[in-house]
């Protein structure tokens, strides 16, 4: 505020700032209001016109303005905005209008760092830890670039859920390099002295990336220490003490902070740079690691004692403890690990054979290949459309299947994916399988092996052209195909279908080698399979040995290491093991639309906090209360909240998993599905403080509470009101994905409604409707594919093709008034690049969709229903998911 006065005063012109940056700007941004002012900017709350979306709109002092020279200063400041992480707020636009310079970034709806430590002064551990890994993730992209942030503090960090965002990227370095030694005519100083590294401090022009450690490393210490690591009250005594002295340490000012934390943050606050991380990378790998070596923890000291006397007293040939001693088992071999991907949107790694090349995702637009020593990616695949899953290399190296979605002209169709090649040094990539079935690469570049269903079976094929060559049964007892891994000497076949099984490449005989497992890799010695065991609420990675004559299993699944954020991992003949680290929130959003078609959403707000595992989400017709599945502790349970936001409140009791929550019509009943020891249930509950009963005798069978309940609209909900004479049913589906149990709670009666095999393989969504007499479903044209929409009577008699938006729609809800709402999957090519939810809506009887409006990014079709019945209130899951490659050495044998 003294700022803002004291600019006021001494340029009277500032006075009329904001109406003339409303003049100016007029028809590109509506400026609603000011936000605040600091050292360099006026900051406004302003609304950008073109795209429709709030941001914040910073203007220079118009003093710094006139030295830094305009045009020098927009020049330096594009250097920022081609910087593209998800922890960095992004360069939006920027310019000079009027003798004023201005630049806009995204609104944060959250607080600053500075705000959150004003408030509790000391910070969680772990919370803490968060922050500075993601800001240390911004700070490794960014370098990797060649930009230096130079002014790292609490008041450029942004909170918003659960997510840290680095803001005034490239600004200070902007603002340094067009103004030069005329900076001191304006009386600004860079950087802030509790935060500046010590060559910073004494005006060393040539700082690097160490730099903005030694400042990320002060942020650090104040979250965990409550203060600065220096402070004085002048900013000469502040830089006095930052160069003569030592901070104290953390774990004197707080017992609590783990040594290697402690220690960690010494070193990245060392004086000299030398002494310092070399990256933001190392930082973060020492804040995760534990004590150093050499240290003795308290367990070791306590098994090294526990040994000793046992051998004393095996010594003196007591065979009782002999065998207690036995049980006291060494902790697992060590393994290293080393972050080698910081942008957040990394998935898929293959590794090439040699262990030297790792191909990934990025951001399921692109095909990436980067090497393992360093270095930048190499592009295979530009972000044209979509490429999905994990990539797959021949076993010679020379070529590379992966999943890329195009549009089908011949087909008529948008979106479809098909499995394509491409050499790995590059070239045109070329479809080879018509399909986006499960596969795997063989020996060279021309035979492959993929699952086929309707009757399942593995078929190895050749490439170029097209050939069956092998085809073997599956048996569909055993259920869906998930993933196939060829051996390296191509004898036999590993897949996942109810466990982890293996037949021989010619056919016969399928063994089992485990109960349960996904993401199969052979040893590159061919006598063992390496897979991911998520049975036990942790992602294990395990090995079993395979007996290379005859494919029989040699002896039990072990447990190799924990890889708990791991989302799929490769192995390469030199032992090396890549995986995905993911880390990610999801939190229920609330959206206010405009309520008319061709609408837009004007307000969105959280109605979770935290990095919450949501399940699924529906919103009650009227739109006043939504519902939804949170997970925590390994329990599964429906909370119910305020549309406008307040407490939570759980529902239900027992101690099943609780999930897939659905409104009746007059929100009055609410259904959800209970999973327990005997199986899951569709269970109906008058809200709030009604006693849950089973809505129908079906048991569900979906062991972990999936399963959405739809209802007819005019579903009264309580006992005490009579229904419509022509009935009111609540549906949800079977086991199978083909059929829907149709229940009246109030006259107890039950049907099974059928969809027939012509129309698809199953569904992903379905309404009943306003009277309960017609049911409509999108069905599966085939696996993994989209349905189309199609309406029936409630006995199943006549199937009709509704007209839809893309043929990509699952239905939301069935609103008394006859309109059905649905939600479009759809990738916006011609506007971001990216994939976008869409509201739509339609009529039976034939009129055109109207769009409602395109959600947030991050918003997932989560069951439903969505939307509220007079289609201005929206609810969804809101995902965000960072992922980066981790390459692990020491858990897999080398290769001889």
């Amino acid at each position: 505020a003294w700022v803002v006065s004291f600019v006021r005063r001494a340029w009277p012109h500032m006075a009329d700032l904001l109406q003339r940056v409303r003049a100016s700007l007029a028809g590109r941004y509506t400026i609603e209001r000011e936000l605040g002012a600091g050292g360099m900017a006026t900051v406004y709350l302003a609304r950008d016109l073109k795209h429709d979306r709030a941001v914040a709109l910073k203007v220079l002092r118009p003093d710094l303005a006139a030295v830094l020279g305009a045009e020098r200063f927009l020049l330096e400041i594009r250097i920022s905005a081609k910087l593209d992480h998800p922890h960095i707020l992004t360069l939006i636009d920027s310019g000079t209008d009027d003798g004023f310079v201005w630049y806009v970034l995204p609104l944060v709806r959250g607080e600053s760092l500075r705000g959150k430590l004003a408030r509790e002064k000391q910070l969680r551990l772990e919370e803490a830890l968060t922050i500075t890994k993601q800001i240390a993730s911004a700070l490794s992209y960014a370098h990797g670039h060649g930009v230096i942030h130079r002014d790292i503090k609490p008041e450029n960090i942004l909170l918003h859920e659960g997510e840290a965002m680095l803001a005034d990227f490239g600004i200070a370095l902007a603002v340094k390099e067009a103004g030069g030694n005329r900076l001191t005519e304006t009386g600004l100083s860079l950087g802030t002295p509790q935060y500046m590294s010590p060559e910073q401090a004494t005006g060393d022009r040539q700082l690097d990336a160490r730099s903005d450690i030694y400042s990320l490393g002060a942020v650090l210490y104040e979250m965990l220490a409550g203060e600065p690591p220096f402070s004085g009250a002048t900013t000469q005594a502040v830089i006095a003490k930052l160069l003569t002295e030592r901070p104290t340490g953390l774990r004197v000012i707080r017992s609590g902070v783990p040594t290697g934390v402690d220690q960690a943050v010494a070193r990245a606050l060392e004086k000299s740079r030398a002494d310092r991380f070399g990256s933001a990378a190392e930082f973060v790998e020492a804040l995760s690691s534990g004590p150093p070596a050499g240290r003795t923890t308290w367990w070791r000291r306590l098994n090294r004692r526990v040994v000793a006397a046992a051998v004393l007293v095996a010594a003196l040939g007591v065979a009782v403890t002999l065998a207690v001693a036995g049980l006291l088992k060494s902790p697992p071999a060590p393994f290293a690990q080393r972050q080698f991907t910081f942008t957040g949107r990394a998935s898929g790694p293959a590794l090439s054979p040699d262990g030297k090349m790792v191909a990934y995702i990025a951001s399921n637009r692109s095909l990436l290949l980067q090497r393992l020593d360093g270095g930048d990616p190499i592009v295979l695949v530009p972000p044209v459309r979509g490429t999905f899953g994990s990539p797959r290399w021949s076993g010679d190296g020379s070529i590379l299947l992966f999943q890329m979605m195009r549009d089908s002209v011949v087909e008529g169709r948008i979106n479809v994916t098909r499995t394509w090649m491409i050499r790995s040094t590059g070239g045109s990539p070329r479809e080879v399988l018509p399909d986006m079935s499960p596969f795997d690469a063989g020996p060279d570049s021309l035979t492959a092996v993929w699952a086929q269903r309707n009757p399942w079976r593995l078929e190895i094929v050749e490439l170029s052209p097209f050939r069956v060559r092998t085809s073997i049964p599956v048996p569909d007892s055993l259920g869906e195909i998930l993933e196939v891994a060829w051996s390296p000497d191509r004898r036999w076949l590993a897949f996942a279908a109810d466990g982890i099984r293996i037949v021989s490449a010619a056919g016969g005989q399928i063994r089992l080698i485990a109960t349960s497992g996904e993401n199969i890799r052979w040893a590159p010695s061919g006598d063992a399979l390496y897979f991911q065991d998520a049975s036990s609420g942790s992602n294990d990675l395990m090995k079993v040995g395979v007996d290379r004559r005859n494919g029989q299993a040699r002896g039990t699944p072990t447990r190799v290491a924990s890889l708990p954020t791991a989302d799929g991992f490769s192995l390469a003949r030199n032992g090396a093991v890549v995986h995905t680290q993911v880390a990610g929130s999801a939190h229920v959003l609330a959206m206010t639309l405009s309520g008319k078609p061709g609408g837009r959403i004007v307000e969105t707000h959280t109605l979770t906090q935290g990095t919450s595992s949501i399940g699924a989400v529906a919103i009650s017709p009227d739109g006043g209360l939504v519902a939804y599945s949170r997970r925590a502790a390994r329990r599964s349970r429906i909370e119910v909240v305020p549309f406008a936001g307040g407490p939570a409140r759980p529902i239900g009791a027992g101690s099943g998993n609780q999930g897939a929550p659905s409104w009746s019509p007059n929100g009055a009943m609410l259904a959800y599905v209970n999973a327990d020891s005997n199986g899951s249930r569709m269970m109906l509950m008058r809200y709030p403080d009604g006693t849950p009963q089973p809505l129908g005798s079906i048991v569900v069978g979906y062991p972990t509470g999936f399963g959405q309940g739809s209802w007819s609209a005019d579903f009264a909900g309580s006992i005490q009101v009579s229904w419509s004479a022509d009935g009111a049913w609540a549906a949800y589906p079977m086991p199978d994905l083909k059929r829907f149990n149709l229940v009246n709670p109030e006259r107890q009666t039950e049907s099974i409604l059928v969809i027939p095999e012509s129309l698809g393989t199953g569904y992903v969504g379905e309404s009943v409707s306003p009277d309960g007499r017609q049911f409509v479903v999108s069905t599966l044209r085939k696996w993994n594919d989209w349905g189309e929409l199609r309406v029936t009577t409630v006995d199943g008699k006549g199937w009709q093709r509704l007209r839809e938006p893309f043929g990509e729609s699952a239905p939301l809800r069935w609103t008394s008034d006859g309109w059905l709402y649905l939600m479009n999957n759809r990738f916006l090519r011609e506007q971001s690049g990216r994939w976008h939810n869409e509201i739509w809506r339609t009529k039976i009887s034939g009129s055109a969709p109207q769009f409602m409006a395109t959600l947030p990014d991050g918003c997932r079709y989560s069951n439903g229903p969505l939307i509220s019945a007079d289609g201005k209130r929206a609810v969804c899951v809101s995902v965000t998911t960072q992922s980066d490659l981790v390459v692990a050495t020491g858990l897999v044998p080398v290769s001889r």
